[in-house]
């Protein structure tokens, strides 16, 4: 099945800059999870066989990304901690931000990467975003997901967002853990026994999620 690169990767709500090949550093605790954010991290150009122009070129791709990102946060009040903004303003204002660059580097990737490698992006992306993915134009698609089951999902995330722990604040690593928990096991009791075991299926062999995480900074 050849899927599109242009009309998904879905928004992910708590994004605070993107990797560029996982060395330069887009805000504490990051970790990329959608195809824009993706595309300069090493470990993922490898897994999809990208040649050494590909290379190039996604990481320029990427720096743009970054700058963007970059710019969004120094005049939008606040590097990644958000300043007063509620959770919720927060979320919807990253959501924003990202559909924006979804919208103009999207089909600049997609004529880089062959169908395939487009295929194993979609993939690693939506084990990045774990329970988030299931919010995709894609998956949404595939997994036949009814109206009631989407407004569930819609709920769980929207509950997320007005409630969790803000990042770059007080909450502890567990804290926010248990949020993330709380709101995933909500979006996947919607499901059905069928419909879970086909999105493991649709999000393909497994990647190694851990090569995402940013390294813990030590004491300098």
């Amino acid at each position: 099945m050849m899927i599109r690169i242009g009309l998904s990767f879905l928004t992910v709500l708590m994004i605070a800059a993107p990797c560029i090949a996982q060395q330069q550093g887009g805000g504490r605790g990051f970790r990329p999870r959608t195809g824009v954010e993706l595309i300069g991290v090493a470990q993922v150009q490898d897994d999809l066989k990208a040649t050494a122009d590909q290379k190039t070129k996604l990481n320029e791709i990427a720096a743009k990304i970054q700058e963007e990102r970059t710019a969004a946060r120094g005049g939008g009040g606040g590097g990644g901690g958000g300043g007063g903004q509620d959770p919720a303003a927060r979320a919807k204002q990253r959501a924003e931000q990202t559909k924006k660059l979804k919208q103009t580097y999207e089909p600049k990737i997609a004529a880089i990467l062959d169908a395939e490698q487009v295929k194993r992006l979609h993939q690693i992306s939506w084990q990045a975003m774990g329970s988030m993915a299931l919010q995709e134009e894609e998956v949404i698609k595939t997994l036949e997901l009814s109206k009631e089951v989407q407004d569930k999902i819609t709920k769980a995330v929207d509950d997320y967002n007005a409630n969790a722990p803000g990042f770059g604040g007080g909450a502890s690593p567990e804290d926010r853990q248990k949020f993330v928990e709380t709101r995933d096991s909500a979006i996947m009791a919607s499901l059905s026994d069928a419909q879970k075991q086909k999105f493991k299926e649709l999000k393909g062999k497994d990647f190694d999620l851990a090569s995402l995480s940013p390294p813990r900074r030590g004491n300098n």
